[in-house]
């Protein structure tokens, strides 16, 4: 199906069917088992019934929006990349669940504003580990040890300095 202006029919052995209007969009059945449906600035999307794949591409933004919400899963992997930046938003709560590991690796800066209290609760061990200086400012400070001591080492010495008198015991 075709407009005497565009196209020479369905192609050898009449494989491909279409429909295209004059302005350049197309609606293309082929027998390799795939639907394209195109429009002239470049968008598409293609139905690949033989390898299970839905291909989705825009020359400038794809958009979802859902009155409600919008639910992405894979049975396998689900990777996202972009060639600047990734921004998530959420009003009220945000939550990441991870089964196993979880690794960030920030070639730059790391920033957190937490205008509210931060909580960690872990089960296993801390060990953190800075090449240069670490400094940790507030207002007050206490160390706890539930089961045991506080253990400080340095190559040099260890000051602890006091506004007021100090009981080191």
């Amino acid at each position: 199906m075709f407009h005497g202006k565009v196209g020479a029919g369905g192609g050898v052995d009449n494989r491909v069917k279409s429909l295209q209007t004059r302005s350049g969009h197309r609606l293309i059945f082929t027998e390799d088992e795939s639907i394209i449906l195109t429009d002239k600035s470049g968008n598409e999307i293609k139905l690949d019934t033989t390898g299970g794949n839905i291909n989705i591409t825009a020359p400038s933004s794809i958009n979802i929006t859902a009155g409600k919400s919008v639910n992405i899963n894979a049975g396998e992997d689900i990777s996202i990349s972009a060639g600047m930046n990734i921004n998530t938003s959420a009003t009220m709560n945000y939550t990441q669940m991870v089964g196993i590991n979880y690794i960030s690796t920030i070639a730059g800066n790391a920033s957190h504003f937490i205008t509210g209290k931060l909580m960690e609760m872990i089960d296993g061990d801390v060990v953190s580990e800075v090449k240069n200086e670490r400094k940790e400012y507030a207002s007050e400070v206490e160390n706890i040890s539930q089961d045991g001591s506080i253990q400080q080492n340095a190559l040099g010495n260890v000051f602890n300095n006091s506004g007021e008198n100090s009981n080191n015991y």
